[in-house]
């Protein structure tokens, strides 16, 4: 498979499964077919041993299931099944586009394979939640980094503390206060 040459009219997708992201290049032209294509190319090139987190890869590309986020500003609120697929990870004929299938360019997509049949919730079954009618919740293995900034409480109140400070030494400049009023 002859690697894509990334140009101004390529887009590069970040395909995510729980810890891992896999950048590509691809035409926004392209069917969904062809990236999944990619995909695996790229991880039989780089997982040797046939396995990604602990879960053998598929043996062909239509094994991978694609989703797209709920929303593409917040990936925490979850992922919905790619247009273009049918169920149980079969395509419907030619794939369709990425760009028909709602897919832009720097866009994260999650993607899962090895799933049962039964357990890829594309049924319309009655759940807990939502009755009867709702698809059942998807479940996709993305795990996104959580940026800790290293503030704790007591940072937080000392922030607090030295921000009054601040505040007080502004006045005292701008001859609001004077020092004896502090």
């Amino acid at each position: 498979m002859a690697p894509i040459t990334p140009t101004p009219l390529t887009w590069t997708i970040r395909l995510k499964h729980a810890k891992t992201t896999v950048f590509l290049h691809i035409h926004p032209s392209a069917p969904i077919s062809s990236l999944k294509s990619e995909l695996l190319h790229a991880l039989t090139q780089t997982c040797p041993d046939g396995h990604l987190n602990g879960l053998p890869l598929p043996q062909s590309p239509e094994g991978f299931v694609l989703g797209i986020p709920r929303d593409a500003r917040a990936l925490e609120k979850g992922w919905v099944r790619m247009a273009g697929q049918k169920g149980k990870g079969k395509e419907r004929e030619g794939g369709g586009a990425l760009r028909e299938a709602g897919v832009r360019d720097g866009m994260a997509v999650a993607f899962r394979w090895g799933e049962k049949e039964d357990s890829e919730g594309d049924s319309e079954e009655e759940d807990d939640v939502g009755g009867a009618g709702r698809k059942k919740e998807e479940m996709w293995d993305v795990e996104l980094p959580v940026w800790d900034d290293g503030s704790d409480e007591e940072g937080e109140q000392e922030d607090e503390e030295e921000d009054e400070e601040e505040d007080e030494m502004e006045d005292v400049e701008d001859g609001d206060v004077t020092d004896a009023e502090l």
